[in-house]
């Protein structure tokens, strides 16, 4: 019976009755599909390792449980990683990493299979150097008696990059010793370096513990300081014990004497000796005497010495005034310095010896008479110079001559020329008159005739120091005797070789390779003394831009004959296609000599144009290659050769090659240089 459709009140009310009915429960299942979540605690991602492995670690979540977590290293093979299976597991994973940029997976799984991935991208570096060891060799040393050395010894990772070590050590008074290397000593096969560097440790050094300040090790990019803290850490030595004599006590003076005082420098010199006492405990060796004058400028200055360096010492030197026109009268201080055998010194000035009780001040009497001359003789007093340059002395006696500071000669020709030479030293004869002599030089080309002695100049200085000259004319030489006049026979040959002839090939000249060369052919006429040799001069702007040279005849006589010379083109980017003048510039055998011009050449009826026509087209780069393609620097630095293949190569600018690498690093070479060139 089917019944009719009521409201569930209505049927109550009707009596009906209504009864519950047991029947199965019915659950839907639904699939998982939610991956595990990854988080990732360290390191960070983007840093930098210098390690060969890394250590990662962090969570893994998922409400169903995680079953399992795997590492992958920059794509590679995944790799389980050990963990408590669970809704929430930690981690920590050790993996190798590559040289350079690496990316690490971390993969987390549930038991249905649904898969969670963290990734972080680490960067692997070459460690920088780092001191590995440190130790003093001897840790003591004894210099009462004489140097010794200690020998430190630097052991430092990574020492291919080090550029240098350095240690400072210093004791309680501030006294220092240093020690800096800048290669070492050896390199084992780990790549860690030993250097070795020693101190010399002299007499002189102070007592006392030494303590090492600090430690450096430099490379390029910077240098890392090691302090004492972190030396003692180590368990590196820090301390050199110097055991050195006591602070030295200075030598001192017992007795200064000298003698004569006053000195009287009336001729041309004068002595003054000094005897010296002093005394040290260890020896006394040596002492300098040192004449100061009133503005305290060293006037002159002797040593005084003992062979055998007794503790009392009595030791003499002397001082030799020389008469000249700087020396003048007056009071000189006298000072001592005095040298003990352990090599210790002391000075004492012209106040410190007068407050010990000693003469410190020396009287200098001076003959200033004026030089004056009293002869001149001209040897010989006749000259031939037709084929070659001759001479003639000028012999001058001075009285008083050693206050002169030189003595000069002119004489005038027949044609308005000037001859001259002066002395600046002479030599004191019998009768105690200064000798000085020069020489006029003569050439052929000078004009024959009688030279007259135009005048004689004695230079010198007045009271006052300052310089002043005393001069004789020729009336007043022909008065005292003197010689006045020199003959002289000349050549007569004053004129330059001519030009009568001029060629030059190939013209014109094409530089359409590295390079090309033009010849020059010069036929030069010289009756007289005859061609030495030629200039070709090239002429662009009003200005030399090229030139050559021949002093070798390739046909005739020097009196009518060809040279020849050649002038290379190298072409590079500066030379460009031009027309030159040509210039010649001949010289005789006694040096006359002429400039042709372009237009003067031109003017005598020869070619004097020249042009150079250049290939200029632009460098092309063919081909690169390095050799080798592969260097192995981990444990040293490795060069490598860059090789470029240009066309038109002799016009390329030195350039450069730049090489990018791994961590944004990159090498520049550019010491680029032709290397070769090819036949093409």
């Amino acid at each position: 019976m089917r019944l009719p459709r009521r409201p569930l009140a209505a049927l109550l009310a009707a009596g009906w009755i209504v009864a519950g009915c047991d029947s199965p429960t019915h659950t839907e299942t639904r699939p998982d599909v939610a991956a595990p979540s990854v988080q990732l605690s360290s390191p960070v991602s983007g840093s930098t390792v210098t390690t060969a492995t890394a250590t990662i670690a962090g969570t893994a979540a998922d409400s169903a449980g995680v079953a399992r977590v795997t590492v992958q290293v920059n794509g590679g093979a995944e790799e389980a990683v050990a963990i408590t299976a669970g809704t929430s597991v930690s981690f920590s994973a050790t993996v190798a990493l590559a040289m350079g940029p690496n990316t690490v997976a971390l993969n987390a799984y549930d038991a249905a299979g649904n898969r969670g991935t963290s990734t972080l991208g680490l960067t692997r570096a070459n460690p920088g150097p780092a001191l590995v060891g440190f130790s003093i060799d001897p840790d003591s040393v004894d210099v009462r008696t004489g140097a010794a050395t200690a020998q430190l010894t630097f052991r430092v990772s990574t020492a291919f990059l080090v550029t240098g070590v350095a240690a400072l050590l210093q004791n309680a008074s501030g006294n220092q010793l240093t020690c800096t290397r800048e290669l070492p000593t050896s390199t084992d096969a780990q790549g860690v370096g030993t250097f070795v560097c020693p101190i010399d440790v002299g007499t002189g050094t102070s007592a006392g513990p030494y303590t090492v300040v600090s430690v450096t090790v430099s490379q390029a990019s910077g240098s890392t300081t090691y302090t004492p803290a972190q030396l003692q850490q180590a368990g590196f030595e820090t301390r050199l014990a110097v055991a050195a004599p006591p602070p030295a006590v200075a030598p001192v003076p017992l007795g200064l004497s000298f003698a004569p005082d006053p000195v009287n420098v009336s001729g041309a010199s004068a002595t003054v000796t000094f005897t010296v006492r002093a005394t040290h405990p260890s020896g006394v060796k040596a002492a300098y005497v040192l004449l100061m004058s009133p503005q305290g400028g060293e006037v002159g200055r002797c040593l005084a010495q003992s062979s055998t360096a007794p503790v009392d010492a009595t030791m003499q030197c002397s001082i030799v005034f020389a008469n000249k026109s700087t020396l003048q009268p007056g009071t000189l201080r006298v000072w001592l310095g005095i040298y003990s055998a352990q090599g210790g010194y002391q000075l004492y000035t012209d106040d410190a010896l007068a407050a010990r009780g000693f003469d410190a001040s020396l009287q200098v009497e001076v003959d200033t008479t004026p030089p004056a001359l009293v002869g001149l003789d001209l040897t010989p007093d006749s000259v031939d110079v037709r084929t070659a340059d001759a001479s003639a002395f000028a012999i001058f006696r001075v009285s008083h001559g050693y206050r002169a500071d030189r003595v000069s000669i002119t004489l005038a020709d027949q044609e308005g020329g000037t001859h001259s030479c002066e002395a600046f030293s002479g030599v004191t004869d019998a009768s105690g008159v200064q000798v000085f002599s020069c020489a006029i030089a003569l050439q052929p080309t000078s004009p024959s005739g009688s030279y007259t002695v135009t005048q004689v100049v004695v230079s010198t200085r007045n009271a006052a120091g300052a310089p002043t000259t005393i001069t004789y004319n020729t009336a007043a030489l022909a008065a005292g005797g003197s010689d006045t006049t020199l003959k002289v026979v000349g050549s007569g040959d004053r004129a330059a070789p001519t030009v009568i002839g001029l060629s030059f090939g190939p013209d014109p000249l094409r530089v359409t390779g590295a390079q090309a060369t033009v010849t020059f052919d010069v036929r030069l006429s010289d009756p007289g003394s005859g061609t030495s040799f030629t200039y070709v001069f090239l002429i662009r702007n009003g200005g030399e831009a090229a030139r050559c040279s021949s002093q070798t005849l390739v046909s005739g006589t020097p009196a009518d004959g060809t040279f020849r010379c050649s002038i290379t083109f190298v072409n590079s980017p500066s030379l460009q296609p031009a027309t030159y003048g040509v210039s010649v510039s001949p010289h005789d055998r006694f040096g006359n000599f002429a400039i042709y011009t372009p237009a003067q050449l031109e003017a005598a009826g020869f070619d004097a144009t020249f042009e150079v026509q250049v290939n200029t087209s632009t460098p092309r780069l063919l081909g690169v290659s390095i050799v080798p393609d592969s260097v192995d620097v981990t444990d040293a630095l490795r060069p490598a050769g860059v090789f470029l293949r240009v066309t038109n190569g002799y016009r390329a600018l030195p350039g450069s090659v730049t090489l990018s690498g791994p961590e944004s690093q990159s090498f520049v070479c550019s010491d680029l240089h032709v290397e070769s060139t090819d036949a093409s």
